[in-house]
């Protein structure tokens, strides 16, 4: 089991149809059609009814489903993540020396905050 074949039952699973999942893939339906089989065979359960040119999802296909949903999801926000790490790679960044005996940068904001709550708490 892939990605490639959660993505294609997910989609078949949304539009009940290999023909309507197929295209919104951009695949020829027999790869759909193979790749569903495939993931049929490798789970041991039909995922699917086949009743003539309708598709209906049997429990297991509806459990799956929900599966493949945060599956997928989970890919996506990796991908992300991935991609952002890369960007911020690619960034060319300042560095600047601290002197001996300076704060750390960030720290004179974070000070400034807590003075602030502090003014504010003396006030009320």
């Amino acid at each position: 089991m892939d990605l490639r074949m959660l993505k294609t039952f997910q989609v078949a699973a949304r539009t009940l149809s290999f023909t309507q999942a197929a295209a919104a893939l951009n695949y020829a339906q027999s790869s759909v059609t193979a790749q569903i089989e495939t993931l049929e065979e490798s789970l041991g359960v039909p995922l699917f009814d086949r009743l003539g040119n309708r598709l209906r999802l049997t429990g297991p296909g509806d459990r799956l489903r929900g599966y493949a949903d945060r599956l997928l999801t989970l890919a996506e926000e990796a991908r992300a993540a991935r991609a952002a790490v890369r960007r911020r790679r690619a960034t060319p960044r300042l560095r600047r020396r601290q002197a001996p005996g300076s704060l750390p940068g960030g720290v004179l904001p974070e000070m400034g905050c807590a003075l602030a709550c502090l003014a504010v708490q003396s006030i009320e």
